[in-house]
C-alpha cells in the first residue's frame, strides 16, 4: 500500500519530531517524543496538545516563505526577479505541479489538520474542567478550519480528514469537493465561537490563542470568499456582514491612531490585532525567516524611522507604488531608490521595497519581533464594508465602515454618492493599500474575478491563464504517492 506523502509527514511528525519550540505559551509544552497516550492524559497534556497545532503556523509562511510567496508574489502587487528559479515561477505565473513551494504549502496545512485532528479526538476523553476542555478543543478546531480555508482556496477539492490517522489506515483517499469543505470549515469555525473566550480574557502569556473574536472574523472571511465560488449560499454576503458586525460590537478591537503601531513589535497584540503569530527573537519561527526576504541590514536610510530595510528579494511592483492616493499615510511603509544589484539583478534598477515589518531594536536580518497579522481589525471593517454593499448597497453604515479605515490613512470620506459597483471599486482598493503583504491579495484576486487583468496589467510580458492559475496545482510528488490524487487544469 502506497503512502501519500503528507501522510507519511503527518505521522512522522506527530509521534517522532520536535512538535513544539516558541514562548509563552508553547513554553508549557513537555518533552519531544511523548507517545500519543501519554501526552493526552491530562490537562497539561491537553494543551501541549493544542500548542503543538500551533506550531505549525510557525513554518508556515514564516522561515520558508511559502505563505506569502503564493499569496503575493503570485499577485499583481509584489515581484521576485533574482535567480530562484521557484519563485520566478510563481511571480510570472509559470508554476507547474513540481514546484517545491506549492509542495510545501500543501504539507505544511496538512500536517496541521493531521494535529488538530489527534486533539479534537483524544481531549474529550480526559478527566478536567469542562470549559477548560471546550476552549481546547474549540482552538484545535478554528486552526483546522484556518487550514483546510488555506487549502480549498488554494488548491480547490482536497483530501477532507476530520478524524485521527492510524497507521494501518488506506491514505489513497480522494480529493473532497469544495462545497464539503466549505461546510466543514464552517462547522468548525462555529464550534470554536460558542466555545472560545474573549480575546481579553487571555493572559499576556497566552497572547496569539484564538479567541471568540477570531472565530467570527474567520467565518466571516469564509462566507465572503464562498459567495464569490461555485457553492455560494444566497445568503453568504449577508452572513459575512453579520459576522464582521458581531466582532465589530464587540468592543475589544479598534484601529491604532497610525498605520506604523500595527506592526510596531512594541505594541503587538493591541487593540487592532484580531489574530496574530507570535514572533521571538532569537527563534527559527516567525520574526526569522519570514522576513528576511525582505528585510536587510545594509541598506538603513534612518534607523531612527524604519529600523531594517527592504531588500532585494522581494519588491513591489511599479503599477501598485503608483497606484495609492496623493497623502496616503501608508505609502510611508515603501522606500524606493536606484541601487546596484548583485550578481543576476540588473544594475542601477529603481526598485521599491517595504519596511512594513521592520524592528528597529534587532540588527540581524533574519531575527525580528514582529507578529505575522492574520486579521487585523481594518480587515474586519473592510469586509463588513464589502459584504454590506453586496448585501444591500453602499449604505451609510458600509460607508462609515469604510471611511474609518481611509481616515487613519489621512483620506477623505468616499463621495455619498457613489453607486454599488462604484463603491466595490474603492472597497477593492483599500483592500489592496491596508492589506498589502498581509497574505490577502491572490485570494482577493481570484475571489473578485480579477487575476488576469491586475496582474497583466501590473506585470507587462506576464500572461495568466484563468482556466489554470486560479488555482494551484495539487503538488505531484502527492500525486505520485496516492495515484486516487485528480490534478486541476496543468
Amino acid at each position: 500500500m502506497k503512502i501519500s506523502n503528507y501522510k507519511i509527514l503527518v505521522l512522522a511528525a506527530i509521534f517522532f519530531s520536535p512538535m513544539f519550540g516558541c514562548e509563552d505559551f508553547l513554553e508549557e509544552n513537555p518533552e519531544n517524543f511523548v507517545a500519543p497516550e501519554n501526552l493526552y492524559a491530562s490537562p497539561e497534556g491537553a494543551i501541549a496538545g493544542v500548542n503543538g497545532v500551533y506550531d505549525v503556523l510557525n513554518s508556515l509562511g514564516s522561515s520558508r516563505r511559502e505563505y506569502y510567496l503564493l499569496t503575493e508574489v503570485a499577485s499583481d502587487d509584489a515581484q521576485y526577479t533574482r535567480g530562484n528559479t521557484t519563485r520566478l515561477e510563481l511571480s510570472n505565473f509559470t508554476h507547474t505541479p513540481a514546484n517545491s513551494n506549492v509542495k510545501a504549502i500543501w504539507e505544511r496545512n496538512y500536517l496541521g489538520v493531521a494535529r488538530a485532528n489527534m486533539v479534537v479526538n483524544r481531549v474529550p476523553d480526559i478527566d478536567m474542567d469542562e470549559t477548560l476542555k471546550n476552549r481546547v478543543i474549540g482552538e484545535a478546531r478554528f486552526l483546522r478550519a484556518f487550514f483546510y480555508f488555506n487549502l480549498v482556496r488554494l488548491y480547490g477539492p482536497v483530501p477532507l480528514v476530520l478524524e485521527e490517522w492510524e497507521a494501518d489506515d488506506d491514505f489513497n483517499v480522494l480529493r473532497t469537493e469544495i462545497g464539503p469543505v466549505y461546510d466543514a470549515v464552517i462547522a468548525d469555525l462555529q464550534f470554536a465561537e460558542s466555545n472560545l473566550p474573549s480575546y481579553t480574557t487571555y493572559s499576556s502569556d497566552d497572547a496569539g490563542r484564538a479567541s471568540e473574536g477570531a472565530a467570527k472574523a474567520l467565518l466571516a472571511k469564509v462566507y465572503l470568499t464562498r459567495a464569490s465560488s461555485s457553492v455560494a449560499a444566497a445568503t453568504d454576503f449577508a452572513s459575512a456582514r453579520d459576522k464582521a458586525l458581531e466582532v465589530m460590537n464587540s468592543g475589544d478591537y479598534d484601529l491604532f491612531p497610525s498605520y506604523w503601531q500595527a506592526f510596531s513589535p512594541d505594541l503587538e497584540n493591541g487593540i487592532e490585532s484580531v489574530w496574530a503569530n507570535q514572533a521571538h527573537v532569537g527563534e527559527g519561527a516567525f520574526g526569522a525567516g519570514a522576513y528576511g526576504g525582505f528585510l536587510h541590514t545594509d541598506l538603513s536610510p534612518d534607523p531612527d524611522i524604519f529600523g531594517i530595510r527592504g531588500n532585494r528579494n522581494f519588491h513591489f511592483t511599479t503599477e501598485f507604488y503608483n497606484s495609492y492616493e496623493a497623502g496616503d499615510d501608508r505609502l510611508n511603509s515603501f522606500i524606493t531608490g536606484d541601487y546596484i544589484l548583485t550578481t543576476g539583478d540588473t544594475a542601477n534598477t529603481t526598485q521599491i521595497w517595504t519596511v512594513k515589518y521592520a524592528d528597529s531594536t534587532n540588527t540581524e536580518r533574519n531575527n525580528h519581533r514582529t507578529n505575522w497579522q492574520y486579521i487585523r481589525y481594518s480587515d474586519v471593517l473592510l469586509m463588513f464594508a464589502e459584504a454590506e454593499n453586496e448585501a444591500n448597497g453602499p449604505t451609510t453604515a458600509a460607508q462609515d465602515a469604510l471611511n474609518e479605515v481611509r481616515d487613519r490613512a489621512n483620506l477623505a470620506d468616499v463621495p455619498n454618492n457613489l453607486d454599488q459597483a462604484a463603491f466595490r471599486d474603492v472597497v477593492y482598493s483599500e483592500r489592496r493599500h491596508e492589506l498589502f503583504f498581509e497574505g490577502h491579495r491572490w485570494y482577493d484576486l481570484v475571489r473578485w474575478g480579477l487575476l488576469k487583468s491586475r496582474v497583466e496589467t501590473a506585470k507587462p510580458g506576464v500572461t495568466v491563464d484563468e482556466s489554470r492559475y486560479n488555482l494551484f496545482p495539487v503538488p505531484q510528488s502527492e500525486r505520485d504517492a496516492n495515484p486516487n490524487l485528480t490534478q486541476n487544469n496543468y
